[in-house]
């Protein structure tokens, strides 16, 4: 049998002097520090890049289109509220208007100062601005034709507000928030391949460099008779520590973002989703007392936003349902945006965040029977002064009881969703100036280690 080529190349180098073997390990040794250098650090910002795209850039201004639309829906409330009472009886309602449209103004100030996704923002906040512009006119000619008495006039121009706070404002908002959200699935995407790419590489070039010290030190066994050098088992430390360092940053960062997208986010969203739809469910019950002619369409209007909120199983009602919900599984057969944060139950005390605002959503419904009731019995200024009224039993009682018991919930994965993205930044922190000084202190510890064996040979 005949005996295998040996390769030109490997008997050449089988035919080195050790010193020159050593100068060459040297040499791969600094080259595989360098290439380690440069693929984490690129790795790390990628890594950042990831952070500051769903902590500071895409998902707050999805979150803030989303607050703007609540603060659009108590913008209109405010009107309703102030022409279904006589005139110069709702200073509470002119001062909430005022109050509402300082909040949206700032709200689209920050928003034009904080575009990052140019045109695809820019847009939706221009409509916003001309279509809260065209709202207020509006609001303002209901409001100037209810002071003076002309009903008729007051009704057809706040059917006119209405439809430019349904066709437009409302849907720009929604525009915002999916620039934002389409922007960060693209940004997701790319980064997510491009993380993805250069953890493979750190972890191959880390290998790469921790193979030439563990090669160097076998030669220098083999050609030296020296069984260990400190200096280069040093080197091989610093490597395997800063390898691991920026690995386990790399993974703790990773589930530091799904912690902020997929739990705390998605029920970010779901709950300014429900906030929205259940401050207009409320206008509705104003505007159901006010326009007498479309009566049946705004009580449908509030029950299907209603049925959006949580649809309940058959038989049972918000009390039962919660009940049902201390398992961690929901009843069949309900949905809605309550049921879905109830599915996404993933901090402490955002179950029973989440239970108080569906029972205390069934105060507010009931009290809603109550509203009709009374319209329907003939009793129309009770049932203004109920619907309207925040004394403790009333219906904007309850309601302000609902959105409380909402905001603890948002509050709750507000608060986790800031904390993964800090954590996030924090576990990269110190890393841009911790890999070039490992990489060096490992490139001056193996020429520590390889010089004077060098020296040996007069080199």
């Amino acid at each position: 049998m005949s005996t295998p080529a040996i390769p030109s190349t490997v008997r050449a180098v089988s035919k080195w002097t050790t010193p020159r073997l050593l100068q060459t390990a040297l040499i791969l040794i600094w080259a595989a520090a360098l290439l380690f250098f440069g693929v984490a650090l690129a790795g790390v910002r990628a890594t950042r890049s990831v952070v500051q795209t769903v902590g500071k850039d895409a998902v707050p201004s999805i979150l803030a289109a989303q607050r703007l639309k609540v603060s659009l829906s108590d913008l209109d409330a405010n009107v309703v509220n102030e022409l279904i009472v006589p005139p110069g009886t709702s200073a509470s309602s002119i001062k909430g208007y005022v109050t509402r449209r300082q909040e949206i103004t700032d709200s689209l100030i920050r928003a034009a100062e904080n575009i990052t996704y140019d045109d695809l923002e820019r847009k939706p906040i221009t409509d916003l601005t001309n279509a809260l512009s065209a709202f207020e006119r509006l609001a303002i000619k209901a409001r100037t034709l209810h002071q003076r008495g002309d009903a008729r006039g007051t009704v057809s121009t706040y059917r006119d507000a209405l439809t430019q706070l349904h066709g437009s404002l409302l849907p720009a908002a929604d525009r915002l928030a999916k620039a934002n959200t389409d922007a960060l699935r693209r940004r997701e995407s790319s980064l997510g391949l491009q993380t993805g790419i250069l953890t493979t590489l750190t972890v191959l070039t880390a290998f790469a460099l921790l193979a030439a010290l563990v090669g160097t030190q076998l030669l220098l066994s083999q050609r030296t008779r020296r069984t260990l050098n400190p200096a280069l088992l040093a080197a091989s430390v610093v490597a395997v520590l800063t390898a691991v360092t920026v690995l386990r940053a790399f993974s703790g960062v990773k589930e530091e973002v799904r912690v902020a997208r997929e739990d705390a986010f998605q029920s970010l969203s779901i709950l300014w989703q429900a906030r929205s739809l259940a401050y207009d469910a409320n206008s509705d019950e104003s505007r159901w007392l006010f326009d007498r002619e479309r009566r049946s369409d705004l009580e449908k209007d509030f029950f299907d936003k209603t049925t959006l909120l949580l649809k309940l199983p058959t038989g049972q009602s918000y009390d039962s349902f919660v009940a049902a919900t201390s398992a961690a599984s929901l009843p069949s057969g309900s949905k809605g945006l309550f049921a879905q944060e109830l599915a996404n139950i993933t901090f402490a005390g955002e179950r029973e965040a989440a239970q108080k605002t569906v029972r205390a959503y069934g105060v507010y419904y009931g009290r809603d029977r109550q509203i009709r009731a009374l319209e329907n019995a003939g009793q129309h200024a009770e049932a203004v002064r109920f619907c309207i009224s925040l004394a403790p039993g009333d219906s904007n009682w309850a309601y302000a009881r609902f959105d409380e018991a909402l905001d603890e919930t948002i509050m709750i994965n507000q608060t986790a969703f800031e904390a993964a993205i800090e954590g996030g930044f924090r576990r990269l922190r110190g890393l841009d100036i911790g890999i070039p000084l490992a990489v060096l202190i490992t490139g001056v510890l193996a020429l520590v280690g390889i010089r004077p064996r060098l020296r040996e040979y007069d080199v």
